[in-house]
């Protein structure tokens, strides 16, 4: 919160991510940070928020299946932090005192259009799909997109773990 002025979050659907989100958004804000809250998206849809966003966080652990989620942070081209980046925060994080900003607390928002931005570039930039496809969405984020594109591009889907519960 105190590198970066402006943030947009997302997160997924495991139970600790939104309390995580919660946690990082109220320290975020409280040193003066901007949120933009995206909701529940997957990882690959963060860079389509253009919302002059100086980076990305996503909470959650979409490829480790346990209960506790993590939080990666992504530069807005979509790339991971590097390991800089992040020693950098870890530095500040270290020899930060309490910090109190009445006066100066964050704005936040929720950012929708998002998902669609997303959807819009990728079955604009792809070619038609003339054959059939079965997708498996673990029951998570990627339910909420990748069907819709691949019905949009012309493929004949099968879709399996499609509604979003979380539970993969």
């Amino acid at each position: 919160g105190m590198q970066y002025n402006v943030i947009a979050v997302g997160r997924d659907l495991t139970p600790s991510s939104m309390m995580m989100m919660n946690s990082f958004i109220a320290g975020a804000r409280s040193v003066g940070s901007d949120i933009l809250d995206i909701g529940v998206i997957p990882p690959m849809v963060m860079p389509f928020c253009k919302e002059n966003q100086r980076c990305n966080v996503i909470f959650g652990n979409p490829e480790d299946r346990g209960r506790v989620g993590g939080i990666t942070f992504y530069n807005t081209d979509g790339r991971l932090f590097t390991a800089s980046q992040m020693e950098q925060i870890d530095r500040q994080i270290q020899t930060m005192k309490s910090v109190t900003n009445e006066h100066n607390i964050g704005n936040y928002d929720v950012i929708s259009g998002t998902l669609e931005d997303y959807r819009r570039s990728i079955v604009n930039d792809s070619d038609d799909v003339d054959c059939e496809i079965s997708i498996d969405c673990a029951s998570g984020p990627c339910s909420l997109i990748a069907p819709s594109i691949l019905t949009d591009l012309g493929a004949d889907v099968t879709t399996l773990n499609c509604q979003m519960d979380g539970r993969s």
